[in-house]
Formats: C-alpha cells, sequence, structure tokens
C-alpha cells in the first residue's frame, strides 16, 4: 500500500537527512512515528494500526529505507554537547600550549603521556541507531550531558 508519494517521500528523507547534519540523527522508532505524524497531518489514509499505536509498522519503514538510496542506518559515536562544542581553534590551541608547558618542565617523552579519556572508560550514553546519509564518514550523535573530565596523564 503506498502512503505518500515521491515527493512526500522526498521531503521525509530531507528532514532525516537534516537531522543528522545536525548532530541528532533519529532513530527507526522515532522516524516511524514522525512519519505517522506526517501521514495524519497530510490527512492520508493509513492503515488502523498506525491510527491506534501513532506509529508506522516496521514494514514501512524498511520499505522506505530501500527506496531511498540515500539514507543508511548507521551507529553513531557518542558525543556529549560538551565535546561537540568544545573542540575548536581556541580551546585545541589552549590544549597543545599546555602540553608544551608541562613536556618542558618535566621533561616527559612523547611515549610517557597517554590520553586517559581513550581507555573505553566513559558516562556518555551509548546511542542507538540513527538514519543518515548513504557514506558519511564520520558520524557522531550529541547525547545526555556527562560529568567526565578528559585527563591527560603524562
Amino acid at each position: 500500500m503506498q502512503i505518500f508519494t515521491n515527493e512526500e517521500e522526498t521531503s521525509l528523507s530531507d528532514y532525516l537527512l537534516r537531522a543528522s547534519k545536525l548532530r541528532n540523527g533519529l532513530s527507526t522508532k522515532t522516524t516511524r512515528k514522525i512519519a505517522n505524524e506526517f501521514a495524519m497531518t497530510l490527512s492520508k489514509r493509513i492503515p488502523k494500526s498506525w491510527k491506534s499505536l501513532k506509529i508506522v509498522g516496521k514494514q514501512w519503514l524498511r520499505g522506505f529505507m530501500l527506496s531511498r538510496n540515500e539514507l543508511s542506518l548507521r551507529n553513531p559515536e557518542a558525543t556529549s554537547m560538551a565535546q561537540a562544542t568544545a573542540f575548536n581553534c581556541y580551546t585545541v590551541g589552549e590544549f597543545f600550549t599546555n602540553l608544551k608547558d608541562v613536556r618542558l618542565r618535566h621533561k616527559f617523552q612523547p611515549q610517557n603521556i597517554y590520553n586517559v579519556h581513550e581507555t573505553g572508560l566513559t558516562t556518555v550514553q551509548k546511542p542507538i541507531k540513527v538514519i543518515v546519509k548513504k557514506g558519511d564518514k564520520k558520524l557522531i550523535r550529541i547525547t545526555s550531558a556527562d560529568r567526565e573530565t578528559l585527563v591527560t596523564v603524562c
């Protein structure tokens, strides 16, 4: 059963891609809820189960994903809002200035510097798979706030 026109599906696909670019890719469940709201807004003739559950079926989503070559379902890297906004020229410059000062003061060699954050200890939630543009290399998703501190140990 065809619910949306090609133009309407393109509009929905564009919305998913915009959300992905804003580092807030949408899960399959959220996408199914949005598709249901979209169908209701457009006064589309939809199955009764969609109306009662307020979500489109998994089969519809599978068909939609297969028909939209630009979309892909992927696992993003979890990134807190603090991490996403702190990575800029100023903070990176400050980090390397401080690192240089500490290395000169204590004569640390590069092999004696460890980034504790890379040990796999994190308080950032593991994100669920999201719908993104096919072929995107670096994929992150903003997760809820964390209370971690990045410590570089020498």
